[in-house]
């Protein structure tokens, strides 16, 4: 029994052992990211901008 054991072992340990390895990782989308940091940016611009001109209106009158 333990030489059947044993056999099955290194039979399962071969297997692994001439596996293939994995493929590469798919690679990580920027457009997500990357569109939500630009919309940030452009809401406070559009922000800092509604504040100046309020700003100068005021002045003004």
């Amino acid at each position: 029994m333990k030489k059947m054991l044993v056999l099955g072992f290194l039979m399962t340990l071969a297997e692994v052992a001439m596996a293939q390895p994995l493929p590469p990782p798919n690679p990580t989308p920027i457009d997500g990211g990357l569109s939500l940091l630009l919309a940030a940016g452009g809401a406070l611009g559009y922000r800092t901008y509604k504040k100046h001109t309020q700003q100068k209106e005021e002045s003004a009158d």
